[in-house]
């Protein structure tokens, strides 16, 4: 018989809030806001994070200057800390009801000091609980499931 096979567990924890602004954004007129953050782990450390920022706004210019100046502020925050433009496969949406920002990783390919960016910098290390505990302290609704 062959080796065995070693049971994986996956843990899906999602952290959410209503109410908060993602700090490296300059320009913030919303009238409602939408942040999350969906991370996958396996029994060390997260495999994939995604982060994302949607910001509702009743005015199309303000929907034009969120998108810009926000977008300008990450690149010139990415260049200062010696990322390109557009890392972490930064998406910015403009919607006819807002703009829509997003990055995402994988753990083996960001940096520490990408981190930052996932508001991980402070963090003691990667597990599900050191994890849930910094969103959790940023006033962020978190929840898991088992996949």
């Amino acid at each position: 018989m062959g080796g065995d096979i070693e049971d994986t567990h996956i843990k899906s924890l999602t952290c959410e809030s209503d109410s908060y602004l993602y700090p490296f954004f300059v320009f913030d007129q919303s009238i409602k806001k939408e942040f999350k953050i969906i991370l996958t782990f396996d029994e060390r450390s997260f495999k994939t994070i995604s982060l994302q920022q949607m910001l509702y706004y009743d005015d199309d210019e303000y929907i034009k200057q969120s998108e810009t100046k926000n977008h300008a502020a990450m690149n010139i925050s990415f260049g200062e800390n010696g990322l390109k433009a557009d890392a972490l496969d930064a998406v910015y949406a403009r919607r006819k009801d807002g703009m829509r920002f997003g990055i995402y990783g994988v753990r083996e390919g960001i940096s520490d000091n990408a981190m930052r960016y996932f508001l991980l910098d402070e963090a003691e290390g990667y597990d599900y609980d050191n994890v849930k505990l910094i969103y959790e302290g940023l006033g962020m609704i978190c929840t898991s499931m088992n996949i």
